[in-house]
């Protein structure tokens, strides 16, 4: 049987008795029913996880005894960042989950002048605290021992002029370049356009700065679609999925 793996924000060492947040306790007793002396894994995004025992339970909260470091090997040698301009519904936040388990580093999401969502900034945070906790989920289901990092959202514009990754990609189904053709890198930002695409001043504009214009083969992608095919194509040829 496969081991519960939970990220736990705190510190976490040999030989430390830590108590679990009531929802991830919620998690472990009634969803999954573990009992006194369940193995279970802990990781909390800073590298490598550990071994432990649930020690005791209690109405609303476990008790687990850290036994072990556990070094792991699930991240990439290629720093892979993801800028995504907004979707609607749920794409967001399959784009980020689908991503996070490729292996992105960095995820910035964007408000891009065709991406037709709305957000003020009490909803903003509200997105992006959701966001963060796909994160963590998608990070306890693939192994992965480093939680990316996710930024705040950020106007396109305003945030074009701050990239300096050695690769700076941006995909549109009208450029001629591909991937194939890239220079090897291990720093690379890619740009992910909205279910509208790029405006021709935001393309311009992106040009201007330095990205590369790619495409992802002769068919136009949904938004979710492009964003996990390109960073899988990176990763398959600059990183860690061979």
């Amino acid at each position: 049987m496969r081991l519960a793996r939970i990220y736990y924000e705190g510190k976490l060492g040999i030989e430390l008795l830590i108590t679990l947040p009531q929802d991830t306790s919620h998690y472990l007793l009634h969803v999954l029913r573990l009992k006194v002396g369940s193995a279970v894994l802990l990781f909390n995004g800073e590298g490598g996880q550990y071994l432990g025992t649930i020690a005791d339970i209690g109405k609303k909260r476990v008790l687990v005894n850290v036994a072990q470091f556990q070094p792991l090997k699930t991240e990439s040698s290629c720093n892979i960042h993801l800028a995504q301009a907004l979707g609607k519904g749920e794409k967001m936040d399959w784009v980020i989950q689908k991503a996070v388990e490729v292996g992105i580093s960095e995820i910035t999401p964007l408000l891009t002048e065709f991406c037709n969502v709305k957000l003020d900034e009490s909803r903003a945070d509200k997105r992006w605290s959701h966001w963060q906790n796909i994160m963590i989920s998608a990070c306890e289901q693939s192994g992965r021992a480093t939680l990316p990092k996710l930024n705040p959202i950020i106007q396109y514009k305003h945030w074009l002029p701050k990239m300096n990754s050695s690769l700076k990609l941006i995909c549109h189904p009208t450029c001629g370049s591909s991937l194939n053709s890239l220079a090897p890198s291990r720093d690379i930002t890619v740009l992910i356009g909205p279910e509208g695409g790029w405006s021709e001043d935001e393309l311009t504009l992106a040009l201007q700065e330095g990205f590369v214009g790619v495409a992802l083969g002769p068919r136009i992608l949904r938004m979710e679609t492009a964003a996990v095919v390109a960073v899988a194509l990176l990763q398959a040829k600059f990183g860690d999925l061979m």
